[in-house]
């Protein structure tokens, strides 16, 4: 396994803004809703976990095999997967407007935020504490609690966006074969 150091920053620059994006409505729900904009460390901690995510693509994506040829498959189908996930977060963003809506409550972020608190908040409960860490009642939780909720939530909205690439990679391969397109066995 090598990592193609020439598509690097290409790839950097494309998981940067594909993550910041795709982070923008969970970030305005934690800063507004769980009013974690009165803590510095909370912020620090769930841009640090966003980097993480940018990180982690950029890697993965650089891997030479599925994702080394642009025209490729699975990198198209990735590609897809991730500007359906882009175009969800932006059609979100009008309904993240504090006190104006509860329309939040209909977006990915915020089911993915909530299953991330209560993950978070289950744990935190099972060592010991008497209050949830976030959310309603909670203390703002510390730089570690959002951390990892933001990993969590993360990762639950990552597998909307491999859903995506998967269905993308399906539709994909049966415009290939009708076209009598070769697909290779590494798809």
């Amino acid at each position: 396994m090598r990592i193609d150091t020439a598509r690097l920053p290409r790839q950097l620059r494309y998981w940067s803004l594909h993550c910041w994006i795709n982070a923008l409505p969970s970030f305005l729900i934690a800063l507004f809703y769980l009013e974690l904009w009165e803590s510095p460390l909370a912020i620090l901690a769930m841009v640090l976990a966003i980097c993480t995510f940018i990180v982690t693509y950029t890697v993965v994506t650089s891997i030479e095999g599925w994702f080394s040829n642009p025209d490729g498959l699975a990198s198209r189908a990735v590609r897809i997967g991730a500007g359906v996930r882009m175009a969800i977060s932006l059609i979100s963003l009008p309904m993240l407007i504090p006190g104006v809506t509860m329309l939040f409550m209909f977006t990915p972020d915020f089911w993915a935020g909530w299953f991330a608190v209560m993950l978070v908040n289950g744990a935190a409960q099972s060592l010991g504490a008497s209050s949830p860490v976030l959310g309603p009642g909670g203390d703002g939780g510390g730089f570690l609690s959002v951390f990892a909720t933001t990993l969590i939530e993360g990762a639950t909205l990552s597998l909307m966006l491999a859903m995506f690439a998967f269905f993308a990679l399906v539709i994909l391969q049966i415009r290939a074969r009708r076209r009598g397109v070769e697909i290779p066995a590494s798809v």
